[in-house]
């Protein structure tokens, strides 16, 4: 009898662990989504303090084909200096989440549209590809972006060989 109240138990600990990841899991993911729609705003709203707002003091933006951008006054420069330039639309759709303890990986798939303003130093552009960012509950008990990285799928233009330092033979 007691050997199965304690199989009992384990099975009840282990379902409710279970369930307990899956609600973790499915609170965070709201909390994303939410902050996702939250940044999206901010982004054509051309408010970069609140973007930055979401990054980590030592975060890290990945953008494709760029150097890193490391820390959060950094990435807060970045994006101010964008936004006087033109107008920054993001649609960032997350395809998967995955939740433990205080730090949360969501991968997804983004459209980036900037449309340059009439002294942007940049033309207008769109990206698109897909992303990882790496999430962390701070001691504040907010997320915020630790790591992002986007991979675009939009190939580099393709440039014509240079010439330069080869010998051209003489007449």
């Amino acid at each position: 009898m007691l050997r199965f109240f304690l199989v009992a138990m384990a099975v009840a600990g282990l379902a409710s662990c279970r369930r307990g990841a899956q609600g973790d899991r499915a609170v965070t993911r709201a909390a994303v989504d939410s902050l996702n729609t939250r940044i999206e705003g901010w982004y054509q709203a051309r408010q970069p303090d609140s973007v930055a707002s979401l990054f980590a003091q030592d975060a890290w933006i990945m953008p494709p084909n760029a150097k890193p951008i490391i820390g959060a006054d950094s990435i807060r420069a970045f994006w101010t200096g964008l936004m006087r330039m033109g107008t920054v639309n993001f649609d960032l759709r997350t395809e998967d989440l995955i939740a433990a303890d205080s730090i949360a990986v969501e991968r997804g798939q983004f459209v980036m549209k900037f449309t340059a303003g009439p002294n942007s130093a940049i033309p207008t552009f769109e990206d698109r590809g897909n992303y990882l960012t790496v999430w962390r509950r701070e001691s504040d008990g907010r997320l915020r972006i630790v790591w992002d990285a986007a991979v675009s799928s939009i190939p580099l233009p393709v440039q014509a060989p240079s010439d330069a330092g080869t010998e051209r033979p003489s007449s």
